[in-house]
């Protein structure tokens, strides 16, 4: 998973070109700048996405997985690309 807080990062989208092929990859951008939002009540939009990404991964959580690839970040206003998830 790869988190970006600026939209003019370009490094990060050279980053998600290079992981393999076929393998499942995350590329998920709020643009708050470099402060980001974990200063805000529980770590505010990335706090939140953060903890349900490891939620899904470590624990298995179905809700903390659909909210990552089944449109819940992109409500939360990020822009995401995403591959090779089932």
């Amino acid at each position: 998973m790869i988190v970006i807080r600026e939209a003019n990062d370009i490094q990060s989208g050279k980053d998600y070109a290079l992981l393999n092929a076929g393998r499942p990859k995350l590329r998920a951008n709020l643009d708050t700048g470099h402060g980001g939002t974990f200063a805000a009540t529980n770590g505010g939009k990335e706090g939140k996405a953060v903890v349900a990404y490891l939620e899904w991964q470590w624990r298995g959580n179905a809700t903390a997985k659909a909210y990552i690839l089944n449109g819940g970040l992109q409500k939360d206003d990020w822009v995401v690309k995403q591959a090779n998830w089932s």
